[in-house]
């Protein structure tokens, strides 16, 4: 009839403008502090309260709707509101989730910065993080656009990326020089734990080591490569302060030692030449390059000094029995035998 028609389209009308006003609804529940990072646990917490309270209401009217197109035979009208109710109802769940992870993010960065530097476990750190950013992960992508999780978010790939950086930084390696360059590339003034022996983590972290990666992943490379250098010139100290030659009766005269240096020793020599040579080209060498400059004269003198010092054996063994030992060279080469006389001399002295 036409007064039916007429109630239908006043049901129609309403329950269109119903639907509107819920999805009005959704921009005055995104405005709710619940969404945004800095509120805090706590009080997110007690909005969401307010939130659930709020959406309470909206399904009471909600309801209250559905029972009119129902009755006027047309319940599908109210789907779109329903399903809006549904989205809220399931993005509060969804927020729930996402402050218990904020929650443990949080106490878990609070436990750790209270932790000494000296007695830290970087595994326990690398674990832990490794938990908070697998739930945030986890988190539902309807929430994602949210500022509490893109802060969550931060705060998880911050602390997952800043832990390489303190496991680097806790190095032995590490010198009191390259922490004074961690201070200027953070911009930071503290004292270095190998100087604080009680230093809190929390000092390290309030460093914001993340914004700084690429430095300081230099600077801990750089403490390293210095580390290996400094440990390389230590062994060579080591090495030539108890180096001896290798000696050979000479076979006209047993008190006079010819000296050598067996394979052993020469293929060393050789090795420390290029170790050296590989400091001095490294892009670090600048702590040691006095010394590394020492080492190459120094090894370039023993090797040249060697092969000149062989040379001259060898010649002198070949001549030795000539001008020495040969009754027939003296009288026919008399001059050359004096001559050859006072460098037999020297260099049996210089030998023994």
């Amino acid at each position: 009839t036409a007064s039916n028609q007429g109630w239908t389209e006043k049901v129609e009308a309403s329950i269109g403008e119903y639907t509107e006003k819920v999805k009005s609804k959704v921009f005055e529940y995104k405005k709710r502090s619940l969404w945004t990072y800095d509120t805090g646990v706590e009080e997110a917490k007690k909005d969401m309260f307010k939130a659930e309270n709020w959406l309470a209401e909206l399904q009471l009217e909600l309801e209250q709707n559905a029972e009119l197109t129902k009755l006027f035979e047309y319940p599908q009208l109210i789907n779109e509101a329903k399903n809006t109710m549904t989205d809220m109802k399931q993005w509060l769940d969804d927020m729930e989730r996402l402050w218990n992870v904020a929650d443990t993010a949080q106490k878990f960065l609070t436990e750790s910065k209270s932790i000494k530097w000296s007695e830290m476990n970087v595994e326990e750190l690398e674990d832990g993080s490794k938990r908070i950013m697998k739930s945030v992960k986890a988190l539902s992508k309807d929430v994602r656009w949210s500022n509490a999780f893109i802060a969550l978010d931060k705060v998880a790939k911050d602390f997952l990326n800043t832990v390489p950086l303190i496991s680097s930084l806790g190095n032995k390696a590490m010198r009191e020089r390259h922490w004074k360059l961690i201070m200027q590339v953070t911009h930071k003034d503290f004292t270095s734990p190998l100087t604080n022996r009680n230093m809190l983590l929390q000092e390290i972290l309030d460093l914001n080591l993340a914004d700084f990666a690429g430095d300081v992943d230099e600077i801990c490379d750089q403490s390293q490569k210095e580390d290996k250098m400094e440990k390389s010139l230590k062994v060579l100290n080591e090495r030539y302060a108890v180096l001896e030659w290798g000696m050979d009766p000479y076979k006209r005269d047993e008190s006079v030692p010819l000296l050598k240096m067996d394979g052993d020793q020469f293929e060393q020599l050789e090795a420390d030449q290029l170790a050296v040579g590989g400091m001095l080209a490294n892009r670090y060498v600048a702590q040691f390059q006095t010394e590394c400059d020492a080492w190459r004269a120094s090894l370039n003198n023993i090797a040249d000094g060697f092969g000149l010092f062989s040379e001259i054996q060898r010649t002198w063994s070949y001549l030795e029995p000539l001008f020495i030992g040969s009754e027939e060279v003296k009288k026919e080469l008399p001059e050359d035998a004096v001559r050859f006389a006072g460098t037999d001399n020297t260099i049996k002295t210089t030998l023994k």
